[in-house]
C-alpha cells in the first residue's frame, strides 16, 4: 500500500484535496478521482476479496455451502479501486472528518470545519494541519 507520512495510503489525502479544492463535491466524482492514485496490488488484492466475498454469500443465501477452492477470474482491479476509494470515505464520515450530505437528490461530500486530515493533528513537518473553511 503507497503510505503517506502519516501512515496512511495516498489516496486516503487525495480525498481532503480534492475537497479543500473544491470546498463540496458529489461523491461519485470523489470517489472516481480518488480510484485514479489507487495502485493496481492493493486494488486488485481487494477486488479478489471482494468477489470471493460475494460468491460465498450468492451460495450460502440459496442454501449452498461456498466452495473453499474458489479462485475469481477477470479484471478485479477496478472493483478493487472502487472498495477501496469507498470504504476511505466511509471511515472519514465515520470518523467525523467529512461530511455527507443529500442536495439535488445526490450524496455530496464536504470536510468538517475544523477536521484534520487524521494525521494526528500535524503533517510531515510538525506543523498543525487545521484549516478553517472559508
Amino acid at each position: 500500500m503507497v503510505m503517506s507520512g502519516s501512515h496512511r495510503p495516498t489516496w486516503a489525502l487525495l480525498l481532503y484535496e480534492i475537497l479543500d479544492e473544491r470546498g463540496e463535491a458529489p461523491r461519485r466524482v470523489v470517489e472516481e478521482e480518488m480510484m485514479l492514485l489507487i495502485p493496481s496490488g492493493p486494488a486488485h488484492r481487494e477486488g479478489v476479496a471482494k468477489a470471493k466475498t460475494d460468491h460465498a454469500y450468492r451460495l450460502r443465501k440459496l442454501g449452498l455451502d461456498p466452495d473453499p477452492d474458489y479462485e475469481p477470474r477477470g479484471d478485479l482491479t477496478r472493483k478493487g479501486r472502487q472498495r477501496l476509494a469507498l470504504k476511505t470515505i466511509h471511515t472519514e464520515v465515520a470518523a467525523g472528518r467529512v461530511e455527507k450530505f443529500e442536495m439535488d437528490n445526490r450524496v455530496f461530500l464536504r470536510r468538517r470545519m475544523g477536521a484534520d486530515r487524521g494525521s494526528g493533528g500535524h503533517d510531515g513537518d510538525g506543523q498543525p494541519t487545521f484549516q478553517s473553511r472559508v
